[in-house]
């Protein structure tokens, strides 16, 4: 719309396996959000990318929570999945409260790795819409987000183009 080049679709799911892949050896890493056993089937597949899993936590508890059980555990990774805006708090009171380590934000990443939530097939990825494929199968809980959200973006795009010819 604005005559550039989007560049690479860095969806979370794609890309945060791959970023961990990249970073995590021999890392420790701090699992929070989703429920107990998501994160307990996700913790195999972490490893397999290099890091080692030393704290964990299920993503129902007060925010403070996670900073107290960090203390005295050397984290070099937190992996924050328990949806917006939540995470973006944490990260933002773990960013003001520790000294090193990397924050990544992953939404859905851990549901997708422990198994909860499955990947969209192939042709839906190819084609940027797997948003589609995970609408179609939790529509209440994506409706907002995808009806809504996608029709507001789109709107303020069509604004700021407008904005810009002016």
């Amino acid at each position: 719309m604005l005559n550039r080049n989007p560049g690479y679709n860095l969806n979370g799911t794609d890309f945060i396996p791959q970023l961990l892949m990249s970073i995590s050896q021999d890392k420790n890493i701090a699992i929070f959000g989703t429920e107990d056993s998501i994160i307990n089937s996700s913790i195999d597949a972490i490893e397999n990318l290099g890091a080692k899993v030393v704290l964990t936590a299920n993503g129902f508890h007060d925010v403070d929570y996670y900073l107290e059980i960090s203390k005295g555990t050397k984290i070099d990774i937190y992996l924050l999945a328990m949806g917006m805006p939540k995470q973006e708090h944490l990260a933002k009171k773990l960013y003001n409260d520790i000294d090193d380590g990397i924050i990544i934000c992953g939404g859905a990443i851990i549901d997708f790795l422990g198994g909860k939530v499955k990947r969209a097939p192939i042709f839906f990825r190819r084609f940027g819409i797997e948003w589609v494929y995970r609408l179609f199968c939790e529509p209440k809980r994506m409706f907002r987000r995808y009806i809504i959200g996608n029709f507001m973006f789109l709107w303020l795009a069509f604004l700021s183009v407008i904005k810009n010819d002016e």
